[in-house]
């Protein structure tokens, strides 16, 4: 019986980490939202993935932050184009020193 309480704790104990941890993560991408939406001056409308998913709206968060940095935002719905963009936008971040 011993051991089954000190697992039952343990378990308990995880589950509680586990639901900080989620609570700390939704609160983070809360505030890169809002922080996006601010600069950019665009509300994002669908779910925060989706909505940088195309690399658009990185792109331009760039560009709004430090105009030129991104010379080419592609508005296509093809997957490769949409991987283009998040590819300029990584480059871009590189050119400005932004670690990976």
């Amino acid at each position: 019986k011993g051991r089954e309480a000190e697992l039952a704790r343990e378990r308990e104990a995880i589950a509680r980490e586990k639901a900080a941890y989620a609570a700390e993560q939704a609160q983070k991408e809360k505030e890169a939202r809002a922080f996006v939406e601010a600069v950019t001056g665009v509300q994002l409308q669908e779910d925060t993935q989706e909505a940088l998913r195309s690399g658009v709206v990185l792109c331009n968060l760039l560009n709004t932050l430090r105009p030129g940095s991104v010379a080419r935002i592609d508005q296509s719905t093809q997957a490769f184009k949409q991987r283009e963009n998040v590819g300029y936008y990584v480059q871009a971040c590189k050119a400005l020193g932004i670690k990976d």
